[in-house]
C-alpha cells in the first residue's frame, strides 16, 4: 500500500526531475502529495522536503551521492518521510522554505534542505549536506541523527522554534511607507555590501562567485543618496568585467549561473532565464547612468 501511494504521487507530477526519483534508494514521495503528510501525521514522523531543480548541478551531486549512501538511506527510509520538490514546477512552495532557511542559516539556494513537523513546520533548513562531515559542512547522517534527537525529545522547544519562524517570515510581510523607513539601517546595509567589493575583479566575496542582481539594482537606486561615484563605478566595473570574463557566454551569448573562480573567468555551464532577465535590467539601468556603450554593447549583444 506505501508503495502504489507513492507511485501515484511520483507519476502525479509533471516534473522530470521528481520523476527520475523512482530509481532512487530513498523512498521518496513525490510533488506535494497530501498522503505524504498523512503517513507524517499518522506514523509520527518529521518531513525531509528536498527542493531542487532539473537544471541544478549541486542537486544531482547530492541525489548520487548523499542519498545513494546505506547509511543515509536506511535513516531516511526508517524515520523520516521524504518529498521530493521541483522549484520550477511549485515555487510557490520553494520561497516560502526559501524563506524559512534564510532565517535559520542565513542562505538559501538549491538543492534547499528542510526538516519539518508532519505539517509541513520548518525544524531546520539547509541546502547541500554530503553524506559524512567533508568541506567544512555537516554531513548528512549527524544531521538525520541531530533533527531526530529533536523531534523525539524536545517537542516544546521545536514547538516554540516554529512559533518564531512563522512569526518572523508573516512580519516580513508587513508593508512599511517612507516615513517608517531607518535610512540609518539602510546605510550601514550598503556601507556592509561596499567592504565585500573585490577591488581586482568586481563582484563581491570570493569563489564560486555569482552575479548578485538584486544589489546590483539597490546599489543604483541608492546613489543619488551617496557623495561621488564610488557605488556607480563599483557595478559598472562589475558588469564590464562579467561582460568580459568567462561567465558570459561569448560565443552563443547570455551569461552563466555563476563563476567557479573569483575572476568571473571560469563559468558553471547552465544558463537560467531569470538571471539574464535580471542582468539586462542591470545592464540597462547601468547604461542609462553612466551612458557608457562598453554596456551598452555587453548588455544589448547577448539579446
Amino acid at each position: 500500500m506505501d508503495f502504489d501511494e507513492r507511485i501515484r504521487c511520483l507519476t502525479q507530477s509533471q516534473s522530470p526531475y521528481v520523476l527520475e526519483t523512482l530509481n532512487s534508494p530513498v523512498k521518496w514521495w513525490g510533488g506535494w502529495c497530501a498522503k505524504a503528510f498523512e503517513r507524517a501525521v499518522n506514523e509520527d514522523k518529521p518531513l525531509l522536503i528536498d527542493i531542487g531543480a532539473g537544471w541544478c548541478h549541486w542537486c544531482h551531486v547530492m541525489d548520487e551521492t548523499t542519498y545513494k549512501d546505506l547509511e543515509v538511506v536506511q535513516l531516511i527510509n526508517d524515520y523520516f518521510i521524504p518529498i521530493k520538490v521541483d522549484r520550477d514546477e511549485r515555487p510557490d512552495i520553494d520561497r516560502r522554505y526559501q524563506e524559512a532557511a534564510l532565517l535559520i542559516a542565513g542562505q538559501g539556494g538549491w538543492p534547499l534542505t528542510a526538516f519539518a513537523t508532519p505539517k509541513g513546520e520548518v525544524i531546520y533548513a539547509g541546502t547541500y549536506f554530503p553524506p559524512r562531515d567533508d568541506m567544512g559542512l555537516p554531513g548528512m547522517v549527524r544531521v538525520l541523527r541531530a533533527v531526530l534527537d529533536a523531534y523525539r525529545s524536545k517537542r516544546d522547544q521545536i514547538g516554540e522554534l516554529v512559533r518564531e519562524i512563522n512569526n518572523a517570515i508573516t512580519s516580513s510581510y508587513v508593508s512599511i511607507t517612507i516615513e517608517d523607513l531607518d535610512t540609518g539601517v539602510v546605510d550601514e546595509v550598503v556601507t556592509k555590501i561596499m567592504d565585500m567589493y573585490d577591488h581586482e575583479h568586481g563582484g563581491f566575496g570570493m569563489a564560486p562567485k555569482f552575479p548578485p542582481q538584486v544589489t546590483y539594482h539597490a546599489l543604483l537606486l541608492y546613489r543619488g543618496f551617496y557623495t561621488g561615484n564610488a557605488i556607480i563605478n563599483i557595478v559598472r566595473e562589475t558588469l564590464i568585467g562579467m561582460g568580459r570574463g568567462g561567465i558570459y557566454d561569448q560565443l552563443g551569448g547570455g551569461f552563466h549561473r555563476y563563476s567557479v573562480d573569483s575572476d568571473w573567468l571560469m563559468p558553471h555551464f547552465e544558463k537560467l532565464l531569470i538571471d539574464n532577465a535580471e542582468l539586462l535590467m542591470n545592464y540597462s539601468e547601468a547604461y542609462a547612468v553612466t551612458m557608457d556603450n562598453e554596456l551598452r554593447e555587453i548588455g544589448g549583444g547577448h539579446y
